[in-house]
C-alpha cells in the first residue's frame, strides 16, 4: 500500500476510534444526567449542549456534512434494494402514495391536488382516517404502559365508559378527520392544546394579584409534545428496534416512489444529532425531482407517511390478536387506575394506583375484558367495582362514566424464557403501532424538514399562505412545550 493511502487509512481509523470514544463518553454523560436527580429544566439543556458539541466534533473529524450538531451518515450501498422494490408492482406503490395523500388530507385532497386524486380515492382516504381514529387508535392505549412520561400517559389513558354512544366532541373530531384528514386533525390538535395552555397561563397570571394564586390552572395543562428516547422514556431494545423499522420503512418508501418516477438515488443514510439518530433519508436527484409533475412529487413526499400509517394498522391488528390470544398464556396483566377525574362519581372514592379486579361482577384481566364488562352500563346506573383497596358501588354520570382513567400494566411470567420473549415481541408491537401512527401524522405538518412542508409547497401557489401556516404550526408546538417548564 502506498504511503499516502496508508496514511489516509490510519487517519480514518483514528477518526472512527475517536468518534467511538466520544460516543461512549456522551452515553455515560446522558445516563449520569438521567439518574442525577436534576430537574428536566436543568438536565435537558445540558444534554442538548453535550449532543451539540459531540455532533460537531464527530462531523468535523470525519468530514461529514452537517450543521448545529447534526450530521448525515450516507452510503450508496442498499440502493439496489429500493430499485428492486420499485420494479415489483409499481401500481401498488402508486396506490399507496395516493392513499397517503387522501388519508392525510381527507375530502380536501380531491380539491387540493387538482383532481389528481379521484373522488373515490378521496372518500376512501377520508373514511380510512375516521376508521383509524375510531377503531385502531383506542387499542394503541396499550402502548402507554411502555412510555415513561407520567405527565402525558396518565392523562391520555383509556377512560372506562359505559355508554356506547359517542359524545359530540368525538363526532366533531371524526368530522374534522373526514373533511381534512390527519393534516387538519393534527393541526387542530396542536392549536387546541396550545390555546388551552395559553388560557391556563393567563388565568394563573391574573390570579397572582389575589391572595391564593390559581396554581391548578398550570398544573392541569398537558404537554403537547414529548421526547421518546430509548432507555429513558421508552424501553431501550424494543424502542430502538421499533424506531429503526419506522425510519427504514419511511425512507425506503420515499426511495421506491422516486424510482417509480425514474429518479436516480444517490445515497441512503441516517441524520444524527450528537449520537442520537433523528431520522433516516433517501437522497434522490433533487434537480430532476423538482422537474417532475406536481402529482409525482406529492406521491414521493406522501409515500413515507402512507407506509407509516399502513404499518400502524398492521401492528395494531397484531396487537389486538396478541392481547386476545397470546398474552393471557405468557404474560400477567393488571388494570390500574392512573388518575381520577375531579368531581366525578369516583372522585375521593377510588384512589389512583388501585388495581381493578372486578367490574359489575366480571373478572378483569385486560382492557378488552374491562370494555366488555362496562358495555352494559347506562347513564346513572349503578357500577360495582372491586379493587385491591376495597369494593365500591358508584352511580355513573350522565355520560356513562365514573371518571377513572385506566392503564393496562403487563409483565412476563417470572422465570419463563418463552414469556420473556413474547413480552419483548409484545412491547415491540405496541410501540410500533403507536410510533408509526405518530410519525406518519406529525410528518403531515407544514414545517420545514417535514413531508407536509414539501406537499404544501408544491400544492399551494401562494407561498405566503404556506409560510403563514408553518409559522402558526411552529408557534403552537412551542406553546405545547411550555408545560414541561412547570412540570419540572
Amino acid at each position: 500500500m502506498p504511503r499516502k493511502e496508508k496514511s489516509e487509512s490510519t487517519r480514518t481509523t483514528l477518526n472512527v476510534l475517536s468518534s467511538a470514544i466520544i460516543a461512549l463518553a456522551v452515553i455515560f454523560a446522558i445516563v449520569y444526567l438521567y439518574f442525577s436527580g436534576l430537574s428536566p429544566a436543568i438536565s435537558w439543556p445540558i444534554a442538548i449542549i453535550i449532543l451539540f458539541i459531540s455532533g460537531f466534533m464527530i462531523s468535523n473529524a470525519n468530514r461529514l456534512p452537517g450543521f448545529f450538531g447534526m450530521y448525515m451518515l450516507g452510503t450508496p450501498r442498499g440502493v439496489w434494494i429500493i430499485e428492486k422494490l420499485a420494479k415489483t408492482k409499481p401500481r401498488f406503490w402508486i396506490f399507496m402514495a395516493d392513499w397517503g395523500l387522501a388519508t392525510g388530507f381527507g375530502l380536501l385532497s380531491y380539491l387540493m391536488f387538482r383532481k389528481r386524486i379521484s373522488a373515490k380515492m378521496a372518500v376512501f382516504g377520508a373514511l380510512s382516517a375516521v376508521f383509524i381514529m375510531a377503531f385502531a387508535v383506542p387499542f394503541m392505549a396499550a402502548s402507554f404502559s411502555f412510555i415513561n412520561i407520567p405527565q402525558i400517559s396518565s392523562r391520555l389513558s383509556t377512560s372506562a365508559t359505559a355508554s356506547p354512544a359517542l359524545d359530540l366532541f368525538a363526532y366533531a373530531l371524526y368530522l374534522v378527520n373526514f373533511i381534512g384528514g390527519f393534516t387538519l386533525f393534527i393541526f387542530y390538535s396542536i392549536i387546541y392544546n396550545a390555546a388551552s395552555i395559553s388560557y391556563g397561563i393567563a388565568v394563573y397570571l391574573l390570579s397572582l394579584s389575589t391572595t391564593v394564586p390559581n396554581v391548578s390552572a398550570l398544573s392541569s395543562q398537558v404537554p403537547g409534545v414529548a421526547p421518546l428516547i430509548p432507555g429513558i422514556t421508552i424501553p431501550i431494545f424494543a424502542g430502538i428496534l421499533a424506531l429503526a423499522v419506522i425510519l427504514i420503512v419511511h425512507e425506503f418508501s420515499h426511495g421506491v416512489l422516486s424510482k417509480v418516477s425514474k429518479l436516480n438515488i444517490k445515497s441512503i443514510g441516517l441524520v444524527v444529532f450528537g449520537i442520537i439518530p433523528m431520522g433516516a433519508y433517501v437522497e434522490p436527484d433533487e434537480k430532476k425531482l423538482l422537474k417532475l409533475k406536481q402529482h409525482e412529487q406529492n406521491r414521493i413526499f406522501s409515500a413515507g407517511i402512507a407506509s407509516n400509517l399502513l404499518l400502524s394498522l398492521i401492528f395494531t391488528a397484531i396487537l389486538v390478536l396478541m392481547l386476545a390470544y397470546v398474552l393471557p398464556n405468557f404474560v400477567t396483566s393488571v388494570i390500574t387506575v392512573s388518575a381520577v377525574v375531579n368531581g366525578s362519581p369516583a372522585y375521593n372514592v377510588i384512589t389512583p394506583g388501585s388495581i381493578i379486579y372486578s367490574w359489575n361482577g366480571h373478572a378483569i384481566s385486560n382492557i378488552s375484558s374491562l370494555t366488555a364488562a362496562a358495555s352494559q352500563d347506562k347513564p346513572y346506573s349503578t357500577v360495582n367495582v372491586v379493587t385491591n383497596q376495597g369494593s365500591y358501588s358508584l352511580v355513573a354520570a350522565s355520560n356513562g362514566k365514573i371518571g377513572v382513567d385506566l392503564l393496562q400494566e403487563s409483565g412476563p411470567i417470572t422465570g419463563n424464557i418463552a414469556s420473556q420473549f413474547i413480552y419483548f415481541i409484545y412491547t415491540f408491537v405496541a410501540l410500533s403501532a403507536i410510533l408509526n401512527f405518530l410519525v406518519g401524522v406529525v410528518n403531515l405538518l407544514p414545517i420545514p424538514g417535514f413531508d407536509g412542508w414539501r406537499i404544501f409547497q408544491t400544492s399551494i401557489k401562494d407561498k405566503r399562505i404556506v409560510k403563514m401556516i408553518a409559522i402558526i404550526a411552529v408557534l403552537a408546538i412551542l406553546i405545547n412545550v411550555l408545560p414541561w417548564i412547570w412540570e419540572a
